[in-house]
C-alpha cells in the first residue's frame, strides 16, 4: 500500500507567512530557498493579517523576473548585488542598446520612481542634457569623457 505524502498546503510560487519570523515569503519553483518579501519602503511584510500586503510584494518580485526575461537579461545577472552599475548601465542602454527612462528602471529596480529619481538622475543624459543646455554647455552626450574616469 502507498504511503499518504503530505500535501503541499500552497504551490511554489506564492506568498506564505511562517510564524516563527511573522513575516512573509516566496518560494520559487523548483528551489527550496525562502525569499523574504518586503514592502514599499524596504521593510519586510510582517503579520499574518498584511497578506495583501506580500501579494503586493510578491507581484514585484514577479514583475522583476518577467522584466529581466523580456529584456534577455542573463541569468547571472543579479539586480541586486550592484544596484548603482545596474541603474547606471541600464539608463545608458548598455544592455539593450537602448536608454530607459527612470520610471521603467524603477519598474525593473522594484523602486518608487521618486526613489529612483532621487538616486540614479545624474547617469540619465536625457534628464540632465536639458540643464546643461541652460547653462550654453554641450550635453554629455557630446562632452568628450576620459575613459579612464568611467567605472
Amino acid at each position: 500500500m502507498a504511503r499518504n505524502r503530505k500535501q503541499r498546503r500552497q504551490q511554489h510560487g506564492s506568498a506564505w507567512h511562517w510564524k516563527q519570523t511573522d513575516c512573509w515569503y516566496s518560494t520559487k519553483p523548483g528551489t527550496r530557498k525562502r525569499v523574504p518579501l518586503f514592502d514599499e519602503q524596504g521593510e519586510r511584510v510582517r503579520g499574518t493579517e498584511n497578506k495583501e500586503a506580500a501579494r503586493l510584494a510578491l507581484a514585484r518580485v514577479n514583475l522583476v523576473d518577467e522584466l529581466k526575461r523580456k529584456l534577455k537579461l542573463p541569468h547571472d545577472r543579479c539586480m541586486y548585488t550592484c544596484r548603482h552599475t545596474f541603474a547606471k548601465r541600464t539608463l545608458s542602454g548598455y544592455y539593450t542598446g537602448v536608454p530607459v527612462t527612470i520610471e521603467v528602471l524603477a519598474g525593473l529596480m522594484g523602486n518608487t520612481p521618486k526613489v529612483c529619481w532621487d538616486h540614479y538622475t545624474v547617469w540619465a543624459d536625457q534628464y540632465n542634457d536639458p540643464l546643461w543646455a541652460a547653462w550654453g554647455k554641450k550635453p554629455a552626450s557630446e562632452r568628450q569623457v576620459n575613459p579612464s574616469v568611467l567605472n
